[in-house]
């Protein structure tokens, strides 16, 4: 099954003088308005019927829409006279249509890998943009062009019986073009040479203005109102009268939670500072910015 065109040779007896008849294509004539013709049981249709003597004939047969199990043959002749072969054809069920996939997107200048599903006994047939072809059931394309782009059609063969064509659509990308390296924590990637890259890092956005702080009997709430997630806090102390200066260390690392305490108490002509910073799975934000939007440094970040 599954075959769009396959030829079938008749073999039929002679019966009380019967036989096959076929008055033939009546070359340079008008041609005959009777024709010896056939068909087939079972989503089998007959695209051709060849005469060849009074016993024999070929037909060709379409199974693309053909069921499988033993079919009935019946062969007409002009005058209308009938002969029927009942299961005297049998269409075997063809290969199951293979999965095809690729490992597009790919850069101009990589490889493109097609791949289709394993089918026990096949051999496999690839057709595919700037004539592509191969008989492998994995195929790549090395240094693949923008021309390989396009659809790939794969089929298996089975015991001389054809697959349904699986399909699948590559993606190449040109030289400079954007890109996704599957890195989530990247943007602004571009192809350079068959490969990805070239991005830069996207680490969490820093946390708002909204951090808050309270004190309940000696203990310090640092709280804050982004979303949830997960946070660092830091603390840092600062000598009364001396320079600014970024000495935080890590309070309490990597909490689920948007509050965190400190009971610790400042030395005298001290005070305490706290910095809240975002982690997920791309790294750290910075602690915060100095009036001239400049990233203020983390010193001793959290485990």
């Amino acid at each position: 099954s599954g075959l769009p065109s396959v030829s079938v040779a008749i073999t039929g007896t002679s019966a009380s003088g019967s036989g096959f008849f076929d008055p033939g294509s009546d070359p340079g004539g008008p041609g005959f308005a009777r024709r010896i013709t056939s068909t087939v049981s079972g989503g089998v249709t007959v695209t051709g019927v060849t005469f060849t003597d009074p016993t024999h004939l070929t037909l060709t047969l379409d199974t693309t829409a053909a069921s499988s199990g033993p079919k009935n043959v019946t062969i007409t002749n002009p005058d209308g006279q009938a002969a029927i072969g009942s299961g005297i054809l049998t269409v075997n069920p063809g290969p199951a249509q293979p999965a095809a996939s690729n490992n597009g997107p790919v850069c101009a200048g990589g490889t493109l890998q097609l791949t289709a599903s394993a089918i026990p006994g096949a051999t496999y047939s690839w057709t595919g943009p700037n004539g592509f072809t191969s008989s492998q059931q994995n195929p790549a394309i090395a240094g693949a062009s923008t021309a390989a782009a396009g659809t790939y059609s794969v089929r298996a063969t089975v015991g001389g019986c054809i697959s349904p064509a699986g399909t699948t659509a590559a993606t190449i990308i040109a030289n400079q073009g954007a890109c996704n390296d599957g890195n989530a924590c990247t943007t602004g990637e571009t192809c350079t040479g068959g490969v990805c890259g070239g991005g830069s890092v996207s680490t969490p956005v820093e946390v708002n203005d909204s951090v808050a702080l309270s004190d309940n009997g000696g203990v310090t709430t640092i709280s804050w109102t982004d979303p949830p997630g997960t946070y660092s806090v830091y603390r840092g102390t600062r000598t009364d009268g001396s320079p600014w200066s970024f000495n935080q260390t890590c309070l309490a690392p990597r909490i689920g939670t948007s509050s965190a305490t400190d009971s610790g108490n400042p030395p005298a002509l001290t005070v305490f500072f706290y910095l809240v910073t975002r982690v997920d799975a791309c790294g750290e934000s910075i602690p915060g910015r100095d009036s001239n939007g400049t990233p203020e440094p983390n010193p001793s970040p959290c485990p």
